[in-house]
């Protein structure tokens, strides 16, 4: 898809694959955004359609320097099939795994900022009404200034929804991050957040 145009963005180069699409560096009037395109084989499952929708409004709903930011949400016919895709703020950086590979172990100082970026960020996802239910390592951005950024709001819940877009007894999230009330099918609050 390198050098594809989805609307108005040319697609420069794959930034990573996860498990409900591909993340493009993309390009509109010079300046630089990160496209999800999900998946093809996902885009039938109405379940995760609804995902990648909330995402968008969960992206677009927060506005803190400490949350990868989400501009629009669309889908666009591309060699004769539908590219459902999210538009995000682009940041440099490592994930927090990758930041950890590299040093071998994260100083004292370094931890403490990025926990307190995270629960900033956190604070901001929480006032909004929202969850992020899947909090981890490969979800943390770290820029190269030391800033933490939480990314990934897929399987991100709103408080006071009246919908839920899990079944009753089926886990969303990352095991090893998870709460107790996940693994538990109980109410899932902000309290999850903390806990991962």
């Amino acid at each position: 898809m390198i050098g594809k145009r989805i609307g108005d963005y040319e697609l420069l180069e794959e930034l990573g694959s996860g498990a409900m699409g591909a993340v493009y560096l993309a390009e509109k009037d010079g300046e630089r955004f990160a496209l999800k395109v999900i998946h093809e084989q996902l885009q039938a499952s109405a379940d995760l359609m609804d995902r990648f929708v909330r995402e968008a409004q969960v992206g677009g709903r927060v506005r803190h320097p400490n949350v990868v930011r989400t501009y629009e949400a669309g889908a666009e016919e591309l060699d004769g099939r539908t590219a459902q895709f999210l538009v995000m703020e682009y940041v440099e950086g490592k994930d927090l795994r990758e930041l950890l590979a590299d040093l071998g172990e994260v100083p004292e100082t370094l931890l403490r900022e990025i926990a307190r970026q995270t629960a900033a960020g956190l604070e901001a996802i929480h006032a909004a009404g929202e969850i992020h239910r899947d909090l981890k390592p490969e979800n943390s951005l770290i820029t190269d200034a030391n800033e933490s950024r939480i990314m990934d709001l897929g399987v991100a819940k709103l408080l006071d929804a009246t919908v839920a877009l899990t079944r009753a007894g089926q886990f969303t999230g990352t095991v090893l991050y998870a709460s107790p009330e996940q693994f538990r099918d109980a109410e899932v609050g902000a309290p999850a957040d903390l806990y991962a």
